[in-house]
């Protein structure tokens, strides 16, 4: 009877040491990959027993005995914890680690999902982008695995899968902003043709009318020489007016030898 006591006793002051050194009640379930130096009691202390009976399997098969035991563990070995057991604040600490990483995975894959629904948004894809985030969504749904390397890698593809739909969404408003590039010039080269075609027309309705002003005044000229040639041409032919001419001449030639007698 007092051997028992003796253990309630020095259980209690063990329970009562853990809980002032530093150990922590994990409120639910998890996974703890285990580092080089830890040991179950190192990690569970007094509930050493409950994670060495849980984690049979992974003891055994890391035992280079072959025999489980609890001091002797491979590094990156593969311990459930069950809810409400006490751990140390290292492994408490290891194990919020794990769940932040897992938040900041899960933070990454949620932005880069918005951004492939803006993109699409757009008309745009990314195969290469969506193809990196269900990866990572694959892997934040798994456990953190050995130095919480599945987070850590959903949370790079996903933070890669954002840049992917980023550039995708840029291409995607450049190709938009060169199409209406292309047809405002078109426009313009259009209205400047328009325009090239009117201002030719009006040119050589300018020109047309001074050549015909031009072509106008030249025929007076040719039927105003014309008639006047016709007019003296009648005046030869006609024979009064040759008659005329005639005696005037006659007379001049008298009037010069009455003006110059001969001695």
């Amino acid at each position: 009877m007092k051997k028992v006591i003796v253990c309630v006793i020095v259980l209690l002051s063990v329970l009562g040491a853990h809980a002032q050194d530093g150990m922590l009640r994990l409120p639910y379930p998890c996974v703890y990959w285990t580092q080089p130096g830890d040991t179950l009691m190192g990690i569970a202390g007094s509930h050493f027993v409950e994670v060495y009976e849980n984690n049979l399997e992974e003891l055994t098969s890391h035992d280079l005995s072959g025999k489980p035991s609890p001091n002797r563990i491979v590094s990156g070995t593969r311990l459930r914890l069950p809810s409400g057991i006490w751990v140390s604040s290292r492994v408490a600490r290891a194990i919020n680690t794990q769940a932040a990483t897992r938040q900041k995975a899960l933070s990454a894959i949620d932005q880069a999902d918005k951004g492939r629904i803006a993109l699409r948004t757009l008309n745009g894809s990314s195969p290469g982008g969506g193809a990196l985030l269900e990866e990572a969504k694959r892997l934040a749904e798994k456990e953190p695995g050995y130095a919480n390397a599945n987070y850590l890698q959903a949370y790079e593809k996903a933070i890669l899968a954002e840049k992917y739909f980023a550039d995708a969404m840029a291409i995607v408003k450049l190709q938009a902003e060169l199409q209406e590039v292309e047809k405002k010039l078109e426009l313009q080269a259009r209205d400047a043709a328009s325009k090239e075609t009117i201002s030719g027309a009006a040119t050589m309705s300018y020109l047309r009318w001074p050549g015909l002003a031009v072509l106008a005044a030249l025929l007076v000229l040719l039927g105003g020489i014309c008639l006047f040639w016709a007019r003296s041409r009648l005046r030869q032919r006609d024979p009064v007016s040759l008659y005329v001419r005639q005696r005037l001449a006659h007379h001049k030639n008298r009037l010069a030898v009455l003006s110059h007698p001969i001695h």
